[in-house]
């Protein structure tokens, strides 16, 4: 190809480009006067389910060849700047830096927010509460580990909302200052990360010390001061702590995945695509397990989870019902015989939103089986990494 074949071609581009810096500006300037409404108003700066109607929109009217991630992408970007116009935000996240956390924040909110690393889970949610971060990350479940704990007894406690979701596709690698895998004698990392990896670290480092620490990027930032030592953690890692990549792709799955949940002080509005979170203790009595997924099932409403542990590793739930929602665990008893030795908190998911009809009906009658009953949010729902 000649020189003066692409001229013309890159011309061209050159004027679209300048004409969507024109169009960028133009949108900006909209959105620095929707600011100052919701300023007026008291409204929420970052709105999630304003951001997915948008994407959808914009989705289903892209003909290619920009594929669907790439358009997330950028328009996950320009979401970003347009929130930082209108209100610079700070998103707490369980650091420290470069742990999978942060990953699912940065996905979410893009590069414009402040990001604070946290040491621990409950800190987040203690930062939304007072005010000196706007929005939390934290990790609610993994796809081979299942429900994070901490997380759990947070938001029962917590009078914060699940605002949005996010899921993050986990890749661990095992990392080292040292240059072979035989000269490892101690692995680190997250308990789930050593649990995600332990198949491999059987068959290629049998009878290796492992040892638990806070969080993977934590592994990491620790073995790049000892000679021997690897650390289980992302590649990402890796590059911020100039570490070895001894061996990628170390999880026991390659569907790996962890969500997380986002966390304000606002409930979400409906998008017409939600999930809806919620926590309740049952009354002792024959059946009652069964009378509280009748409700759901009559009504069509798709569980898509359910998990139980025992009341008694948690604090009872001690925050407010969600308002709007046409229930409350006002007046329950909080002393009922299912919170003893053998009582059960249940976790489920289900998709709709609270204010759906027949959601508001289904709650309305789950309520009247229950000791207690907490609605964590209802949230536009996020599909799986993948």
């Amino acid at each position: 190809m000649k020189l003066s074949e692409l001229t013309p071609l890159r011309k061209r581009i050159d004027r679209l480009d300048t004409h969507i810096l024109s169009l960028l500006n133009d949108r900006l300037r909209l959105v620095r006067q929707i600011g100052q409404l919701k300023g007026r108003y008291d409204l929420p700066y970052y709105d999630p389910t304003r951001e997915k109607k948008i994407f959808e929109r914009l989705n289903r009217r892209n003909s290619g060849p920009l594929s669907a991630d790439a358009l997330r992408r950028i328009f996950g970007e320009l979401f970003s700047a347009s929130r930082n116009l209108e209100r610079p935000l700070r998103v707490a996240f369980l650091g420290p830096r470069w742990t999978f956390t942060e990953q699912a924040a940065r996905q979410h909110f893009g590069s414009a927010p402040a990001y604070a690393p946290v040491s621990a889970i409950a800190d987040i949610f203690s930062e939304v509460e007072r005010g000196d971060a706007d929005y939390g990350v934290v990790p609610i479940e993994n796809s081979t580990e299942g429900l994070v704990s901490h997380t759990f007894e947070a938001l029962l406690r917590s009078p914060l909302y699940v605002v949005a979701e996010e899921f993050i596709r986990v890749r661990l690698a095992l990392l080292s200052r040292a240059p072979r895998l035989k000269d490892i004698r101690d692995v680190y990392s997250h308990a789930h990360g050593l649990a995600q990896a332990s198949s491999w670290l059987s068959r290629h480092l049998p009878g290796v010390r492992t040892h638990e620490v806070s969080s993977t990027s934590a592994a990491a930032k620790l073995v790049r001061r000892r000679k021997r030592a690897a650390a289980i953690a992302s590649e990402l890692a890796a590059r911020a702590y100039e570490l070895n990549v001894l061996a990628p792709s170390i999880e026991s799955s390659s569907q790996n995945q962890t969500r997380f949940l986002i966390l304000g002080k606002s409930l979400s509005p409906r998008s017409g695509t939600d999930k809806t979170s919620l926590a309740f203790v049952l009354k002792d009595k024959v059946g009652a397990l069964n009378h509280i997924l009748s409700h759901f099932a009559r009504r069509r409403i798709n569980l898509t989870r359910i998990e139980s542990r025992p009341s008694r590793k948690f604090s009872r739930i001690s925050r407010p019902a969600a308002p709007s929602a046409g229930v409350s665990d006002a007046g329950r008893n909080r002393h009922g015989r299912n919170g003893g030795a053998f009582g059960y908190i249940f976790f489920v998911d289900f998709l709709g939103h609270m204010t759906d009809p027949g959601v508001r009906q289904a709650l309305a009658r789950v309520r009247t089986e229950c000791e207690e009953l907490r609605i964590f949010g209802s949230f536009p729902r996020s599909q799986p990494a993948g």
